[in-house]
């Protein structure tokens, strides 16, 4: 019994430790706007916070001088415990990085 609660055990932070490098599935997000503030408000502040501090142990995006290609890339492929935004594209997907990235 002990050696397979020992297995279990071993099993789940293997799962845990793969489960960081791999992103989850993908966010169906599909916001009717343009607008960065509203996109950001659909698809990005149940997870960074309203004004991108951070909430529940998500990173902070507020202050951290990100640059708009990084963001976007982040937005596209996800990374991993953030899904990726596949419905989040072209000026939408611009907007968004462009706002995110001038946070002070």
């Amino acid at each position: 019994l002990a050696a397979v609660a020992g297995s279990l055990l071993i099993l789940g932070a293997v799962f845990f430790m793969l489960s960081n490098f791999i992103a989850p599935s993908e966010d169906r997000t599909s916001p009717a706007t343009s607008e960065p503030r509203a996109v950001y408000a659909i698809a990005c502040a149940r997870c960074h916070g309203e004004t991108g501090a951070g909430r529940g142990g998500n990173p902070r995006l507020r202050g951290r001088a990100l640059p708009a290609g990084h963001v976007a890339e982040r937005i596209r492929k996800g990374r991993r415990a953030m899904p990726r935004f596949p419905n989040i594209r072209g000026e939408t997907l611009s907007n968004l990085a462009a706002y995110v990235s001038v946070w002070k």
